[in-house]
């Protein structure tokens, strides 16, 4: 599993850190984090529900931690209506990722955007309500690329900029 840094120093999300936007572009590194993060959160014990726009999503999942033994539940854009309902389902306890957000209809976002702890993550340029989720009240920021009226650092391919309350910076994975 790919160790998470910011500022050169290991990070592990906490409950704090929610929710989570990961904004990224096609190869920018955004999709590997997310994948990354859910799987460090997952073998920390979390339960998780992600629904991702392509099955790679899980594949990725398991190449980095293995075996999930039921409690990371996937769902793929053809699936979106048995998403919702066991969102619907009482799932409070579980970390939902939506990945690949440009792909999902408002209903979908709306929903995820209900729930207390989830991340969000895909490119926000093409997302369908952008403007609504940028206004968002985020804990925790990560942008692998740039969006209008966010200011970036300069960063080198596959590096992110973290924003949080407690802390802001460069964030990479173990190389």
């Amino acid at each position: 599993m790919k160790k998470i840094f910011v500022n050169q120093k290991e990070f592990k999300f906490t409950q704090a850190d929610f929710p989570a936007l990961i904004h990224g572009e096609d190869h920018a590194g955004a999709s590997f984090y997310t994948i990354s993060t859910i799987g460090n959160l997952f073998l920390e014990g979390n339960k998780i529900i992600v629904l991702c726009g392509y099955p790679m999503a899980e594949e990725q999942f398991k190449n980095q931690i293995g075996e999930t033994k039921g409690d990371a539940t996937f769902f793929t854009k053809e699936n979106e209506k048995k998403f919702l309902d066991n969102l619907s389902h009482g799932l409070d306890n579980r970390i939902i990722l939506l990945k690949n957000i440009e792909l999902f209809s408002e209903e979908v976002i709306q929903a995820v955007l209900k729930k207390e702890k989830f991340i969000l993550s895909g490119d926000f340029n093409k997302c369908v309500i952008k403007d609504k989720i940028l206004t968002e009240p985020f804990n925790t920021k990560i942008f692998f690329s740039p969006l209008p009226k966010i200011e970036l650092p300069s960063l080198e391919k596959f590096q992110g900029y973290f924003i949080s309350e407690h802390l802001k910076g460069v964030t990479t994975l173990e190389v």
